[in-house]
């Protein structure tokens, strides 16, 4: 799907738009842009989140492919485009190591303000093509999914206004939500600690996105929830947990035995939810070509 299809589909807020019924509209394109190797920080491994504001795109330091804090390629072509939200992302296979080992910070400058959804959407595709020399596509195919199921809805927490915020791709910090606190997935601590999923105001589709990319196959809501929700889960991580599991020496995921509530558990117990592997359409994007970037 090209930049410019991709941007309509996110300005238009519809799925997909054929585009010989509409005049598609211009994307913005970056006047300054700026590609850097950078440095992961203790003790979290990453420099601030990304800082962009209209106008302004600035990704923090990230490899292109992360799975915890959202690399650029994620953000450009699954977390702002085609009416997915920002948690709910895909597998992503193919392409060299270090686009998933070297961290860059990303920064442009756009002429007109335009919002940062389009700059993390279309914008940041063209910007990663014209500097990575990025090619990619989506494939589906049938493979070993989790089915999310409801066993006791009394659990589940319904989000109320006055709660958070709810995040818009216009939203760039805290103190854009006018002094009322963002709602937010987050997860933390794990690697041989007890782990704490929070994801304020969100859909369950939201959830399924996020852990979706934790676990060692993604995720089918067949709940039939709607509407939005404050979810608290408490839990260890294990084998079935890969992005979250311990690694041994050689970097080889091990197989701790939990000390509490694994995931599954947690899921159960705590909200009310199931998952069960089965069987389903699983759809992911293939990286055919990335390169180093040259010199700014």
């Amino acid at each position: 799907m090209s930049p410019t299809s991709l941007g309509l589909a996110l300005l238009a807020g519809i799925g997909l738009v054929q585009a010989q019924d509409v005049m598609l509209p211009p994307v913005p394109k970056f006047e300054v842009t700026s590609v850097k190797p950078c440095r992961l920080e203790p003790p979290i491994g990453r420099k601030r989140a990304d800082t962009s504001s209209p106008g302004r795109l600035a990704t923090g330091c990230n490899p292109l492919v992360d799975n915890l804090n959202l690399g650029a390629i994620q953000l450009a072509y699954v977390a702002f485009t085609g009416g997915k939200s920002n948690s709910e992302l895909l597998s992503i296979h193919g392409g060299p190591n270090w686009i998933r080992q070297e961290p860059f910070e990303i920064t442009a400058v756009a002429k007109g303000n335009p919002g940062v959804a389009i700059m993390k959407g279309p914008m940041l595709q063209a910007l990663l093509e014209d500097r990575f020399k990025l090619k990619i596509h989506r494939e589906t195919k049938e493979g070993n999914v989790y089915a999310l199921t409801v066993i006791d809805d009394s659990k589940l927490k319904r989000w109320r206004e006055q709660d958070c915020a709810l995040r818009t791709p216009e939203f760039s910090s805290q103190q854009d939500a006018k002094d009322q606190r963002i709602c937010e997935i987050r997860m933390g601590p794990y690697g041989g600690n007890p782990t704490r999923l929070l994801a304020e105001g969100s859909m369950i589709e939201d959830v399924t996105g996020y852990l979706g990319t934790k676990l060692d196959r993604p995720i089918i809501n067949k709940t039939g929830l709607a509407g939005r929700f404050n979810i608290r889960l408490d839990f260890w991580a294990d084998v079935n947990t890969p992005e979250m599991a311990d690694k041994g020496p050689d970097g080889q995921q091990m197989s701790p035995t939990p000390t509490g509530m694994t995931l599954f558990e947690a899921l159960q117990k705590q909200v009310g939810l199931k998952l069960t592997p089965t069987k389903g359409p699983v759809e992911f994007l293939v990286i055919d070509q990335a390169e180093r970037p040259s010199e700014n």
